[in-house]
């Protein structure tokens, strides 16, 4: 049995419905995608044994045949396209991933999807975990949900699945909510934990422990509300930006995460400003500023609050519940992004809806093509808008066993365990 150490559990038991990460890291243990990508990056097939691509409008899947639930039963391309119906009618995160769908349909083994456009990036987001069977609440993936509580999940191997299990230790995993990173780090050296919380380890020990420190997808950003998002606003936000000195915020944090001026997964090139001029402020000078209690959020908040503060702005915190609407000016709030490119995120559903009608031309543009200059023209448009600000990307920063070695946090490859 291992155990790993999360700030929270999942915000849902349908993994159809998440898009925390929490959810993302425990339920990618019992989904099994129809691709996945390789050491190289490259994606190559997972539960199918072979696909095809036809005009870029047309994708197959043959499926293996060593597929199982936790029962015993097979797992077929009904199943799939069953995941893959369910999610295409329902409100979801996973809806707007895949509202390109034209047409999904399943002939013997054989999965098919038609697509309305040319999506470059559509075997991408096959990789994430959300097509996969859920079918009367079993799953196909390494692991099943063997109980769940309100303080942890319990994990158990599938005993069907078509690898082995390299290390005994792993046939049983818990997921359990820490309160205390201080008490995980003494329970981590006490033998009693195999890994700690990735997203809360004290920036001011990372020097004092043999910690693993790897990238992540995970972006400190603050969000207007959405009913600052008229024109007649535009220079109230720039000013807000204005304000916000992210070197220092990066400061407070040990300077261990990377400054961010755009959502770019891959590291920034370009040498970060302090902040941009200010403008005559317009507007209100009275702001809420929201933000959750989870470790280093509140510093962060503190720090906006001290910024905006010395530009004559009254800022009053307000610390929110994750995922629960709110009517602050303002949101601090951590996004996730999903795979391994640039595609998935710019080209969102949410990010058109939020930046506008051009912005979303220039998006399916960007979809239909890959073409770099699609994504620096999205990044300008996002950064002259100025509705969605991002701060920094968070490291993934834990204590693991060696029980765990096999395991790698970017990747989620607990078939590998």
């Amino acid at each position: 049995m291992s155990k790993i150490c999360v700030d929270l559990l999942p915000l849902s038991d349908n993994p159809f419905l998440v898009n925390d990460y929490s959810g993302v890291l425990i339920y990618s243990a019992i989904m099994d995608p129809l691709v996945k990508f390789d050491k190289r990056n490259r994606i190559i097939p997972n539960a199918c044994k072979t696909f095809i691509n036809e005009k870029d409008l047309f994708f197959e899947f043959v499926l293996r045949s060593d597929l199982y639930f936790q029962d015993g039963q097979r797992v077929s391309a009904k199943d799939y396209c069953d995941s893959l119906n369910y999610i295409l009618n329902n409100r979801c995160y996973a809806k707007f991933l895949f509202e390109n769908i034209k047409n999904v349909s399943c002939v013997n083994d054989k999965l098919q999807i038609e697509l309305f456009n040319k999506d470059v990036y559509f075997l991408e987001k096959l990789t994430l975990m959300y097509v996969s069977p859920f079918k009367n609440r079993l799953t196909s993936g390494p692991y099943y949900i063997q109980k769940s509580t309100c303080k942890e999940i319990t994990l158990k191997r599938n005993p069907y699945y078509r690898k082995k299990l390299k290390n005994i230790n792993n046939d049983i995993i818990i997921f359990n909510v820490s309160k205390s990173t201080i008490k995980e780090i003494k329970d981590f050296i006490s033998g009693k934990i195999d890994m700690t919380n990735p997203t809360t380890f004290p920036l001011d020990k990372v020097n004092n422990y043999n910690v693993t420190i790897n990238d992540s997808n995970l972006f400190f950003v603050l969000k207007f509300n959405q009913k600052y998002f008229d024109n007649k606003f535009d220079v109230w936000r720039k000013n807000i930006f204005g304000c916000i000195d992210k070197i220092k915020i990066s400061e407070k944090l040990n300077y261990i995460y990377e400054i961010k001026d755009n959502f770019l997964l891959q590291k920034s090139s370009k040498k970060i400003d302090k902040h941009n001029n200010m403008q005559k402020k317009i507007f209100n000078s009275s702001i809420t500023l929201g933000y959750c209690e989870f470790y280093p959020n509140k510093i962060i908040a503190l720090q906006i609050k001290k910024q905006l503060e010395k530009f004559g702005y009254v800022v009053k915190l307000h610390s929110c519940r994750l995922a629960e609407p709110n009517d602050n000016d303002i949101n601090l709030e951590i996004n996730y992004v999903g795979g391994n490119s640039n595609g998935i995120f710019y080209t969102s559903k949410y990010f058109k809806l939020v930046f506008g009608k051009e912005y979303k031309n220039v998006s399916q543009l960007y979809e239909s093509s890959g073409n770099g200059k699609y994504l620096l023209k999205l990044c300008r448009m996002q950064s002259q808008q100025n509705k969605i600000l991002p701060l920094l990307k968070l490291k993934n920063i834990y204590l693991k066993s060696d029980v765990l070695n096999n395991f790698e946090l970017k990747k989620l490859n607990y078939y590998d365990l």
